[in-house]
């Protein structure tokens, strides 16, 4: 059992096709030298597990205390052997939207419809997958187009745009897979080296790939192009990009970027006073900001575990946002 509450290095292996409405556990490691997770909020999480030797076999299901994940490749040498794959997100890297289609309704109910179409329909079914309810009640309704695009990138864009998480759990009579949004933790959960509830921290400003003027193409019907201009930076402040893309959303996606990461202890307990998607405070020095933990990275190996969280862009928190309106 680690400081965090959660298990040790041991790893169970299963089959990934249920006999008899069950998933049949094949083997159960004891000793592996490291289990690495990285869980995204919005994206599809991955995992490395090292181990001497290994039965493993892609698309084998792993669990790993609360996580799970499907095995994608195998690396066996005369030290050991090295297992990687996503967790079970990863699923919806493997189906494509090809012919164009609108699907409607609130978010949470567009994001279980696509999982509807390509999850659990027809020669794309996976055996033993559900998908859970509606339930969280979102009022927004809106319209969402897929057209030639990877379900698991049309997830990652949409539950961005509505700060949502979408996820497949494990268990042995099933796989389940639903939404859910982070928690407003800000008032009670306070990262700072002040109150020692984190080991580091790292505050990072990323100004390479941002830009603030946008030339967009607009092609007339004689052929001719020209470009339209959005943004007002000059001098040496000023960084261009051309697109033929919408010019406010390549603004949004361009801007600068600015992360922090760290390594917490067991002074707040990962699971119940934070978890992946919650909005937290953050002290480093004198600065002091809500973030969301977008990503956490939990590192298990003998004697030791570290979990760290990842908090993405300062941005409007959404649920003080619904709590105003």
């Amino acid at each position: 059992m680690s400081i965090f509450g959660g298990v040790d290095l041991i790893v169970k292996c299963y089959n990934p096709v249920p006999v008899g409405g069950k998933f049949e556990c094949f083997d159960v490691i004891t000793h592996a030298k490291s289990v690495v997770w990285n869980k995204k909020f919005y994206d599809v999480g991955s995992f490395q597990i090292s181990l001497l030797k290994t039965d493993l076999k892609r698309n084998d299901i792993v669990v790993h205390g609360d996580n799970c994940g499907i095995v994608m490749k195998i690396e066996k040498s005369f030290e050991g052997c090295e297992v990687y794959g996503y967790d079970l997100k990863g699923l919806t890297e493997f189906r494509h939207i090809y012919e164009p289609k609108t699907y409607a309704g609130d978010a949470e109910m567009i994001i279980k419809t696509i999982a509807q179409d390509t999850l659990i329909t027809g020669k794309r079914a996976i055996e033993g997958l559900t998908i859970a309810d509606v339930r969280l009640d979102i009022q927004e309704k809106m319209e969402w187009l897929c057209d030639n695009v990877n379900v698991a990138d049309t997830l990652n864009k949409l539950c961005k745009e509505k700060e949502l998480n979408y996820d497949i759990t494990f268990s042995e009579t099933g796989l389940l897979f639903d939404v859910t949004k982070g928690r407003d933790m800000t008032e009670n959960t306070v990262f700072s080296r002040k109150f020692r509830n984190i080991e580091d921290m790292t505050h990072t400003v990323d100004n390479y790939s941002t830009y603030n003027v946008v030339l967009s193409k607009v092609q007339a019907e004689d052929g001719t192009i020209t470009y339209t201009e959005i943004g007002d930076a000059e001098g040496i402040f000023r960084r261009e990009y051309a697109t033929d893309k919408d010019a406010e959303t390549v603004l949004t996606e361009k801007r600068e970027i600015e992360t922090m990461r760290g390594t917490a202890n067991d002074r707040l307990k990962y699971g119940s006073d934070w978890k992946n998607g919650d909005y937290v405070t953050c002290m480093f020095g004198d600065y002091v900001t809500e973030k969301q933990i977008v990503e956490v990275k939990e590192v298990c190996e003998p004697g030791n575990t570290k979990i760290m969280p990842i908090f993405g862009d300062e941005k409007e928190n959404i649920i003080k946002k619904i709590l105003r309106m």
